[in-house]
Order: C-alpha cells, then structure tokens, then sequence
C-alpha cells in the first residue's frame, strides 16, 4: 500500500450500522496492507466481513472518530464543572472526600473505555 492512515486505532470497537440493510457491527480489525485498505467488521450473526474502501474514505472516517472523540470529552468535562458548580451552595467535602470522587463517572453515564488493538482473529 502507499499510503497508510495514521491513528486508525481509534475506530477498533466503534460501531457501524449498513444503511441498506439496516444491521449493526463493530470494527475489529484494519487493514491497510493491502492496495485497497479495509475495516473487519463484525456484524453478530453473520460473522466478520472485511469492508474495503478507498484512503480517502478511511481518513475521513478516522478524522469523524477523533472529532467525535474530542467533543465527548469537551461535553463530559463541560458537565462535570457544571455539576460542580451547583454543589457550591452545599457543605464543603472533606479531601478524603474529594479523592474517592476524582476517579468515579457520573452515575448517569457508563464509564468509557479506550478500545484496545486487537488482531484480526480478536486476539491481543
């Protein structure tokens, strides 16, 4: 290939949905080498397909992920001030306190993970 898509990790894990058929997969695998790069897509029961499209079309796709990425980190952050703010009126926390409450999430939102490379048969 001659030309690879830098940061393609961040699509591992995300999801897809066909637009023709209507049925939802995850990414589980990139391949850039070959000539044409692909997505391994797994689409539940019908197992894994190998997706190709062009490098334009892969860079545009990993360019949405990072934006996308970025702007969820921007509203979470966003909130949690937000949050913060409105407990000024209310008694002020112990630093024991404090600490237990920096590493938990939201309780009304899941906690995310970073997707985690992974080869093409699903193995680390």
């Amino acid at each position: 290939m001659n030309k690879a898509v830098a940061d393609t990790h961040c699509l591992l894990g995300s999801q897809l949905r066909d637009p023709d058929s209507g049925r939802q997969g995850r990414i589980v695998g990139i391949d850039q080498a070959r000539e044409t790069p692909a997505l391994l897509v797994n689409w539940g029961q019908s197992g894994v397909e190998r997706v190709t499209l062009s490098v334009t079309e892969l860079s545009d796709l990993v360019t949405a992920s990072l934006a996308h990425e970025r702007n969820t980190r921007r509203e979470t952050a966003s909130d949690a001030r937000q949050s913060s703010g409105s407990a000024s009126g209310a008694a002020p926390q112990s630093s024991e306190d404090k600490s237990a409450d920096r590493g938990s999430a939201p309780a009304s939102q899941p906690a995310e993970y970073p997707p985690r490379a992974t080869g093409s048969d699903g193995r680390r």
